[in-house]
């Protein structure tokens, strides 16, 4: 699969952003986008059950 020129972009210039500026970037997102809001919270259970904080095997966690 092709990745968009703008996401790669767009995801440089995230990895220059401090993680909680990009945490609360990504929270205000998703407090007016209720499909983010779910794939968020999704993610954030599924990390809690994984002791190591690895993603499990064979699901999509791009948001």
């Amino acid at each position: 699969m092709e990745i968009d020129s703008k996401v790669v972009e767009l995801t440089e210039l995230a990895y220059t952003i401090p993680s909680r500026r990009l945490a609360q970037l990504l929270a205000e997102w998703a407090a007016a986008d209720r499909v983010l809001e779910s794939r968020l919270l999704a993610y954030a259970a599924a990390a809690d059950q994984g002791s190591d904080g690895s993603e499990p095997a064979g699901r999509d966690w791009r948001l």
